[in-house]
C-alpha cells in the first residue's frame, strides 16, 4: 500500500520510517515535518494510509486528517500520538487505528491487518487495479476505457503536452512556457490560440476514454493531475527516490517495477524537454540491476546473476566489473566455453571502438578462471 509518514519530529520520523519500511505490505512514498506541504502534495502522491502525527504546529493531525478525508474518504488514517486524550478526536474522522507513541513492530502489524482486511472491502482503486494505463518505457502508449483501447491522438502536439503534465506530475508549468516548447515558431499571440485549443481538445480525448482528468489553470499556469489510471514512469520514479537497501521483503517489488523498464522514456519519441530524466532513468536502471546482479552472487544464486548481468550488457557491453562478474557466474557453472566467448567478445568490442585492450585485472582473471577448470 503507497504510504506517507507526517511527523513535526525528525528524529521520530526517521524511527518510524526504519520500522514502517520492513513491512512488506507498505511502500513508503513520501516523508514529511509540515502538514500543509504534505497536503499540497497529496494529490500527486495518491496515498493508500498516512501515518500521521497529531501535535503538530501550524495545522494539527485532526485538521490534517479531515482534509484527507474531503479529498479521498478512502484514504485510510493511522494516527501517532503520545496523548490517549486525542483518541474520541481520531475516531470523528476516517480512522482505521490509533496508535501510542513509541511505534513497535508488534503495533504496527496488528494495524496493517486492519488496514489489509479494510481494504479488500473498499471500492477504492489503488494502481495495481486501475485497468487504464500508460507506458513510456520503451515506448509511448495510453489505455483508457478500462485499459482495452489505445488512445488515439487528433493531433501530435496534443500527444506531447498530455506526455509532458505526466512527466510533470501534477507540478505547475507557466503557459508560456508551453507555448515555446510546442510552437515556437509561432507568435505569441497563435501560440496562446493554440495552447487553449489543444488544452480544449485533450480534455475531450481524456473523458471520451474514461480517463479522470483535472487540468487547471491558475495564475497563468497549467497543472494536469490524472485519476483512474497506472503509470510505469510515476511507479519508477517513486522506487528512484527512495533510498533502499537490497534485502529479501522490497527485492520482489523491486524485480517487477525495474521488468517494466523496455528502453528510453517515451520510446522514439524524442522530447528535448525529456532528456535529462532519460538519462537518469537509465543511469539508474543501470545502478540497480548491477547492484541486483552483485546481490545474487553473493547469495548464491547464480542463475539471477546471469540474468541481471546480461541486462546490464544489452545497455552497456564494455562495463569490465559486470563481464569479470559474469565470468565468475559462468565459472561456477563449469561453462569454460562461455567464459571465453564473452572475453573474446568483449577484446573486439574494445578494440573497433576505442581501440584498447581489456583491463589486466579482467585479463588476469580470465586466465585465471580458465586453469582452474
Amino acid at each position: 500500500m503507497r504510504t506517507i509518514i507526517v511527523d513535526d519530529n525528525p528524529l521520530i520520523l526517521e524511527i518510524e520510517k526504519n520500522i514502517i519500511s520492513k513491512n512488506e505490505y507498505l511502500n513508503i512514498v513520501g516523508e514529511f515535518y509540515n502538514g500543509n506541504k504534505f497536503l499540497k502534495s497529496l494529490s500527486k502522491l495518491k496515498p493508500n494510509v498516512v501515518f500521521l502525527d497529531i501535535e503538530m504546529p501550524e495545522i494539527n493531525g485532526i485538521e490534517i486528517a479531515e482534509k484527507v478525508e474531503e479529498f479521498n474518504e478512502n484514504i485510510q488514517i493511522v494516527f501517532l500520538t503520545s496523548y490517549e486524550k486525542y483518541a474520541m478526536e481520531a475516531f470523528k474522522v476516517n480512522t482505521i487505528n490509533y496508535i501510542l507513541k513509541p511505534l513497535t513492530k508488534e503495533m504496527l502489524d496488528v494495524t496493517v491487518k486492519r488496514l489489509l482486511k479494510y481494504r479488500k472491502k473498499s471500492i477504492y482503486f489503488t494502481e495495481n487495479s486501475y485497468k487504464n494505463q500508460i507506458i513510456t518505457l520503451g515506448n509511448f502508449e495510453v489505455y483508457g476505457n478500462g485499459g482495452k483501447e489505445v488512445v488515439k491522438w487528433p493531433t501530435i502536439k496534443e500527444e506531447e503536452l498530455f506526455a509532458y503534465f505526466i512527466y510533470l506530475r501534477g507540478e505547475k508549468v507557466d503557459k508560456w512556457k508551453l507555448c515555446e516548447m510546442l510552437w515556437s515558431n509561432l507568435t505569441s499571440e497563435k501560440a496562446l490560440h493554440n495552447l487553449h485549443n489543444t488544452i480544449y481538445r485533450l480534455k475531450k480525448t481524456l473523458k471520451f476514454y474514461g480517463i479522470e482528468n483535472q487540468i487547471m489553470h491558475q495564475q497563468g499556469s497549467y497543472s494536469g493531475i490524472f485519476g483512474n489510471i497506472h503509470c510505469d514512469l510515476w511507479e519508477l520514479e517513486d522506487l528512484m527516490n527512495k533510498k533502499f537497501i537490497l534485502n529479501e521483503p522490497k527485492i520482489k517489488n523491486i524485480e517487477v517495477i525495474l521488468s517494466k523498464y523496455k528502453g528510453d522514456l517515451y520510446g522514439s519519441k524524442d522530447y528535448v524537454w525529456a532528456i535529462d530524466l532519460k538519462e537518469n532513468i537509465e543511469k539508474y536502471y543501470l545502478n540497480t540491476i548491477k547492484a541486483l546482479s552483485k546481490y545474487y552472487y553473493d547469495k548464491n544464486l547464480y542463475y539471477k546473476t546471469e540474468e541481471y548481468t546480461k541486462k546490464f550488457l544489452k545497455l552497456n557491453p564494455i562495463d569490465e566489473d559486470t563481464i569479470e562478474l559474469l565470468m565468475k557466474t559462468f565459472y561456477k557453472f563449469n561453462d569454460k566455453l562461455n567464459i571465453i566467448n564473452i572475453y573474446k567478445k568483449l577484446e573486439i568490442t574494445l578494440k573497433e571502438e576505442l581501440d584498447i585492450e581489456p583491463r589486466k585485472s579482467t585479463e588476469l582473471l580470465y586466465l585465471n578462471l580458465l586453469e582452474k577448470m
